[in-house]
Parts: C-alpha cells; sequence; structure tokens
C-alpha cells in the first residue's frame, strides 16, 4: 500500500472522517474543497478578512468572490453577522460560507450548521489552524460539507509541505480525487478540469509516520497557538528559516545569521 493511501487511512480514522483526501498544500486543499462542493464562476462565498491570504485567494481562483463578515469578540467569524448578509438579496447569491478556525480555537460551528440548514449553503471549514482540534468532542474540519488542512513546516502535524480534505460525502471525495489529478478517473479518462496537486510519496509517508507516532504532542502543540506569534511557537522556534517569535518567515542567511533560535544556530554553524 502507498504512503498516501496510509496516510490518508490514517487522517480518516483520527478525524472520524468517512472520507479524506490528500492534496500537496493547504492552499490546493481548499481550492479542491470549493470546486469539489459545487463553487463556481460568480458565485459570492462569505468568509472572514483575519486569515492568511490563500483563504480569500481561492475563493479567487474559482472565480467566485469572497465576501469579508466581521468577527467577534475571538477574531472567529461572527455567525450573526453572516446571517446579516444572507437575509438580504446579496445573500441569495452566497453558495457558501468558509469559516476559518484559528489558533486551535473553534468557530460556533451549531451556529454555523444552523445557518446552513436555514438557507441552503455550503459550509467549508478552514482547519489550518485546528489540526486535531474538537469543537464539542467533535474534531475541527469534519461538521460541513468540506474541512481542509495544511501540514506546512509550521503546523502542529508538519509533512514538510501537504494538505488535505475531509468531507462526509462520497460525490465531494471522488470530485476532490479527479481534481487533484488533472481531472483524470482512475482509468486515466479527463472527467472534469484538475491541476496538479497530488501530495508527494515523501511528504505522505512523513505525515502519516508523524501522525502514528505523536498524536499527543500534535494536541498539546494546539495549547502554544496564538495571536501572538501567529504559528505553533516551539515548532517555529526549531525552524531554521524562522527568525524570532514573531510569525516572520525570514531566511535567516546562514552562516552570518543572527536569531534567537538556537536550532539555527547550530543549523549555521
Amino acid at each position: 500500500m502507498n504512503p498516501v493511501t496510509l496516510f490518508e487511512q490514517e487522517l480518516a480514522e483520527y478525524l472520524g472522517s468517512p472520507y479524506v483526501a490528500t492534496v500537496n498544500s493547504g492552499t490546493a486543499a481548499l481550492h479542491t474543497a470549493g470546486l469539489a462542493t459545487g463553487i463556481r464562476y460568480g458565485d459570492y462565498v462569505i468568509t472572514t478578512p483575519y486569515t492568511y491570504p490563500p483563504t480569500a485567494n481561492t475563493i479567487l481562483m474559482m472565480g467566485a468572490i469572497p465576501v469579508f463578515v466581521d468577527v467577534d469578540e475571538s477574531n472567529l467569524l461572527d455567525p450573526e453577522k453572516v446571517e446579516q448578509i444572507l437575509r438580504t438579496g446579496l445573500g441569495m447569491r452566497v453558495r457558501a460560507v468558509l469559516p476559518v478556525h484559528l489558533f486551535g480555537r473553534s468557530c460556533d460551528m451549531d451556529a454555523f450548521l444552523a445557518l446552513k440548514d436555514r438557507y441552503g449553503v455550503k459550509i467549508i471549514e478552514d482547519a489550518s489552524q485546528g489540526f486535531g482540534a474538537e469543537y464539542k468532542g467533535k474534531k475541527l474540519g469534519t461538521f460541513g460539507d468540506a474541512g481542509t488542512y495544511s501540514f506546512y513546516a509550521t503546523k502542529n502535524l508538519p509533512a514538510y509541505q501537504g494538505g488535505a480534505i475531509a468531507t462526509p460525502h462520497k460525490d465531494v471525495y471522488q470530485n476532490c480525487k479527479y481534481i487533484r489529478r488533472h481531472g483524470m478517473n482512475e482509468d486515466g479518462v479527463m472527467v472534469t478540469m484538475g491541476y496538479n496537486y497530488e501530495i508527494p510519496y515523501n511528504n505522505a509517508f512523513h505525515g502519516w509516520q508523524y501522525l502514528k507516532l505523536h498524536k499527543t504532542a500534535i494536541e498539546a502543540e494546539l495549547g502554544t497557538y496564538d495571536e501572538s506569534n501567529g504559528y505553533y511557537k516551539y515548532l517555529v522556534y526549531e525552524h531554521p528559516w524562522y527568525q524570532d517569535n514573531k510569525g516572520l518567515w525570514v531566511n535567516t542567511g546562514c552562516p552570518n545569521a543572527e536569531s534567537s533560535s538556537k536550532r539555527v544556530r547550530e543549523t549555521c554553524a
């Protein structure tokens, strides 16, 4: 069995999701999830401006239009303000709502699922900063039509690079598999437009092993993620391309780098 399949099976079991498809980045996960759930050119997608650029960029990549709605006191997308938009004429053009779980904290998923039922919108969760976190005993990213994850080096499940989509819908899962492989089905026949989004085997193997062996550490790391640095601080401090605890992505320029990170100094020595 190849490492991609092993990683996806491990993810599905851990998340409690019937279907998980891996891709090569968190950005690819958002793009793939949006297309797989039916977002198309001209659709409106409600999300938060308090997030990383790919959240909005991938909406634009689909030809859709991001509609920014304010956050609540916890800096998470405010479902009451989302409903205010859905009640207007603009709301008729909204295809999906994309709440973003930040710093290991969960959006109010009960409220967003109520909006899904009331207005017929899709719910796509951006759980890039919430892998392993829970809302009322259920893993983030498993509530809506799709949930996305990032396995970049700064995340609490690092696979150097990678991403995944969890979904309860078999058709969405199948669409994700087509989209990530140039739109081709299992027989190599192109059935839709697609991209080169498959996760490399070495990244999948690393992610699979890390998830199998370090579940406790993955969940413990969630508690170190906050607004003061924007990343999981222990991984940031140990990563040789990050300079300090402010979350600034700075190539330290070995061998003359000045950094607070012991790992950087050792690497540059």
